[in-house]
């Protein structure tokens, strides 16, 4: 039997599913929230009663995996000022217009209030700072969706300060301490898997749980890259962890494999080989780059696009927007209705606000990329 490719085989190839990823679990996390928009907080959204966790906290989990996968390269060859540097780039610009879009673009449009007396309201300048450093997903702005099933304006933001702790975990970690004891990442993907494996009779704080679980997948998507050389990518181990998840499914331990296992099959997708120009999993970007002439020409000016964070950022909003002034008849007819304006306005945040952002980074660092790291390093969450 021939050898089972390794991870590093998969970046040996130089072409990679990751920027595809991403945007397909950012549309994973607008088609859940269509649900929350449409029902409130009573909804089951999808998935939520056949495996515990909705759509959105899957497409989450698997965001933290590749984020974790990637950016403890940035660590790697930046060094841990210009990593801080970088993370700060990628994450910080985008949430600021976002929120102000949010605030001073859909705020006035919507609000039941006057628009002098809406400025003038200190909930709306509150609201600035609740987002911007408090990241509270279930703030609100007066007179904004009040008579809604949902009254949250960007209720996906509450991951982001998770996503922060991981990456100050690692940088405080330092990648030079990884490489001389990687099984620390390993320690710190066990203590997650434990927290997560406890009792029902013991009841874990929200924050805490939420920061094992999305930890446990950030440290497996770090992991990936520590043991890359040992790590193998295979179709029948994703078949396995289904397996085994469906076995341990009623057990205290269902969950946390669950996870580990779409973890596993995203990293082993992100790295699938398949016969389409560009990847199968291909949908704009730098993947189309290798295409026929007739799709390279209408995306020139899309190559390397990442605009999942956008699509992650104003999919919530314009989803309450536009439930508020089209009333939708269902959260799928909602989902079509406001995934164009979305994908206009994701669009836009990459070429105005991320795109320039991201050119601050270091060209020294940037030029120091190793050819056999994956394509698009970008914010995931």
């Amino acid at each position: 039997m021939s050898p089972i490719a390794t991870v590093s085989n998969g970046l040996a190839r130089g072409r990679d599913n990751f920027l595809s990823l991403r945007h397909i679990l950012a549309g994973c996390v607008l088609v859940s929230h269509a649900f929350f928009v449409f029902r409130g907080a009573d909804v089951r959204e999808p998935l939520l009663d056949e495996t515990g966790l909705d759509l959105g906290q899957h497409a989450v989990n698997l965001f933290f995996a590749l984020s974790g996968f990637l950016v403890v390269q940035s660590l790697e060859r930046r060094g841990v000022k210009a990593y801080a540097r970088a993370r700060a780039l990628r994450l910080l610009p985008g949430l600021v217009m976002a929120t102000l879009f949010t605030a001073f673009v859909i705020g006035p449009i919507v609000t039941s209030l006057p628009l002098g007396a809406y400025l003038r309201d200190s909930a709306t300048w509150r609201f600035l700072v609740d987002i911007v450093p408090r990241f509270n997903g279930h703030a609100t702005l007066p007179g904004v969706f009040e008579d809604q099933p949902a009254n949250e304006a960007m209720i996906t933001i509450w991951t982001i300060k998770y996503e922060i702790a991981c990456y100050a975990l690692l940088a405080i970690g330092g990648f030079a301490l990884l490489r001389r004891r990687p099984a620390i990442v390993l320690a710190a993907c066990a203590l997650g898997f434990a927290l997560m494996s406890l009792p029902s009779r013991i009841v874990l704080p929200d924050a805490v749980h939420s920061f094992a679980r999305l930890g446990m997948c950030f440290a497996f998507g770090v992991g990936a890259w520590l043991y890359r050389r040992q790590m193998p990518l295979d179709g029948r181990f994703v078949i396995g962890g289904i397996l085994l998840s469906l076995a341990l499914a009623r057990t205290t331990f269902g969950l946390p494999v669950m996870i580990l296992a779409e973890c596993y099959g995203a990293l082993w997708l992100a790295f699938l080989p398949t016969a389409w120009p560009g990847g199968a999993l291909s949908i704009v970007g730098s993947e189309m780059a290798g295409g026929p002439g007739l799709v390279k020409a209408p995306l020139a000016l899309l190559a390397g696009a990442d605009f999942s964070y956008g699509i992650y950022l104003y999919g919530f909003p314009l989803e309450q927007a536009i439930f508020q002034f089209l009333q939708p008849s269902s959260p799928w007819l909602l989902i079509v209705q406001v995934l164009p304006v979305v994908l206009i306005v994701a669009l836009g945040s990459w070429l105005l606000v991320e795109k320039p952002a991201l050119a601050l980074k270091s060209r020294r660092a940037v030029g120091e990329l190793p050819q056999s790291a994956p394509v698009a390093e970008g914010q995931t969450s």
